[in-house]
């Protein structure tokens, strides 16, 4: 990293040009985001909070394993941030129309042994 030319207080400033104290930040588990960014909002929508795992309490699920059991798709193999932000988006207004009634989560197999 000797020759990054973005550094943190790059990412901080950019954000804090972006956002007001009245800007909602959706994502799914955005308070790794902000803790990377060493960053406090308190408007925040995150999808890891409003879904649970199948026999799992307590337990967050990934946004991989949300986006095929609420939406019945595939994420990129290649990391994308703006596909989920997206796709937490899209999550989240699945979750809002079903009124936060929602089937538990199943792990995906590739979930489950990450975590094992």
């Amino acid at each position: 990293l000797e020759n990054v030319q973005f550094t943190i207080r790059h990412a901080q400033a950019f954000m804090m040009a972006l956002c007001s104290e009245e800007t909602v930040i959706i994502g799914h588990a955005v308070n790794n985001d902000l803790a990377a960014m060493r960053m406090e909002h308190h408007c925040n929508v995150d999808s890891s909070f409003l879904f649970a795992v199948k026999d799992e309490p307590g337990a967050t699920p990934s946004l991989k394993d949300v986006t095929k059991a609420v939406l019945n798709e595939e994420m990129p193999k290649t990391h994308d941030s703006v596909n989920d932000a997206l796709m937490s988006f899209r999550c989240l207004e699945v979750w809002l129309e079903k009124g936060g009634i929602v089937e538990d989560i199943e792990r995906s197999s590739q979930t489950k042994n990450k975590n094992a």
